[in-house]
């Protein structure tokens, strides 16, 4: 067995000096002041950065006119009536709640170019108004011109194989496509709210969940939106529909399903129930938790149980070339139609990743907060991704044939 030298290092290694340790754990708690972590929106192109590499957008005045964008509609003023014009901003396009500039966008234009990821190339989104913030999952599904929160899986025989994915259609018919909100009985056969457990839900229960829909935020978003949205301006708003949906009520027939089972089944607390409540006892009340989806709907497809069937167009929407696939989806992320990915409002074309990218890190976070952009995003991604990779598809029994 070879000696230990004395140019070897010994282990364990010597404790630090307590001085040392002073000195990291003072630095450390430098660093994680605010005004060292603090993040702002640059003007120019709208993404998060901190605060201390970042400039006064005032300072940069002399390259503004870079910014102006003539040929083409890239932004829109808010109207408030029916007679209002349709206008572009003038001047610079910038995001008017900042006053920072990023290093990026600053090198670009200390080179008289305009930045590739700023708001004039085709980004530009607008604030979201008042009537589109706080809309609850029910409301948003009879606002939104394409519906998107479905998943299509098969199941091979034998449990071999699982494909699923996120798939977008239109509104089932030209009469729901074109007039919203959909009628009351078209909501039965696109939506479900089954509640169990000991005791039926209470009133202050029900005000928790995201499935009550008010009359006044419902006719409050389509009409803002008739006026200011690119997609809505063909839309005809049915108040005969509002009035079929009880206000600040569930907008379909809830079934209740009683269940005092502690120990868990397909209608209790779940089969991986570990004891715990994960309820919660202020504020939203989250639909389920994965796992006990999961549980439910395994046992429920075990046993043969029927499954719901939604209604929608003959084709479904398309994820390529489709630059208003996103702002009909989420009309209350895009409020004024402007800045689809794949738009051609743009002086210099944007990788579609990329320009979700830049979405995820806008400034005031609404794409983040989102329950579905992200997923729909990613998933979409994955989608494209597997089509590239794959151009031959076949079934295990056709193997040798193929190879012979």
């Amino acid at each position: 067995m070879q000696e230990q030298t004395e140019l070897e290092p010994s282990f364990p290694p010597d404790s630090l000096p307590r001085s040392t340790v002073q000195q990291i754990m003072r630095n450390f708690s430098m660093d994680q002041e605010c005004s060292n972590i603090e993040e702002a929106g640059c003007g120019v192109c709208g993404i998060l950065y901190p605060v201390l590499s970042m400039s006064n957008l005032k300072d940069f005045q002399q390259y503004m006119h870079l910014l102006c964008i003539e040929d083409r509609v890239v932004s829109r003023i808010e109207r408030t009536d029916a007679s209002d014009l349709i206008r572009p901003f003038t001047g610079p396009i910038l995001a008017t709640d900042c006053d920072k500039i990023c290093p990026d966008c600053v090198l670009s234009l200390n080179k008289s170019e305009r930045p590739t990821q700023a708001l004039a190339n085709g980004l530009w989104l607008g604030n979201v108004p008042t009537s589109l913030q706080e809309l609850t999952l029910a409301e948003k599904m009879l606002v939104a011109r394409v519906r998107h929160n479905r998943c299509v899986v098969r199941v091979a025989s034998g449990g071999l194989k699982m494909r699923a994915n996120a798939i977008m259609f239109s509104n089932p018919t030209p009469k729901i496509y074109d007039v919203l909100p959909p009628p009351k009985q078209e909501m039965d056969e696109v939506l479900a709210f089954i509640f169990t457990g000991p005791t039926r839900p209470t009133e202050e229960e029900f005000r928790r969940t995201p499935m009550l829909v008010s009359h006044k935020r419902v006719t409050a978003a389509l009409e803002w939106l008739k006026l200011n949205h690119s997609d809505y301006q063909d839309l005809t708003i049915s108040y005969e529909n509002i009035k079929e949906y009880k206000d600040n009520s569930i907008p379909v027939v809830m079934s209740y399903h009683q269940s005092n089972n502690p120990t868990g089944d397909s209608l209790g607390k779940g089969l991986d129930f570990d004891g715990n409540d994960h309820g919660t006892q202020a504020g939203s009340c989250p639909l389920v938790s994965i796992k006990a989806l999961k549980a439910i709907a395994m046992k429920h497809l075990t046993n043969t149980g029927k499954v719901l069937a939604v209604g929608h167009a003959d084709q479904p929407e398309s994820i390529y070339n489709n630059p208003q696939l996103y702002p009909q989806m989420f009309p209350w992320l895009f409020p004024y139609g402007l800045g689809g990915l794949g738009n051609n409002n743009g002086y210099r074309p944007i990788p579609e990743k990329a320009h979700k990218k830049w979405l995820l890190m806008y400034y005031d976070k609404r794409f983040q907060l989102d329950q579905y952009f992200p997923i729909i995003a990613f998933n979409q991604e994955q989608i494209k991704a597997s089509t590239t990779g794959g151009f031959l598809v076949a079934e295990r029994n056709s193997f040798d044939d193929i190879t012979q």
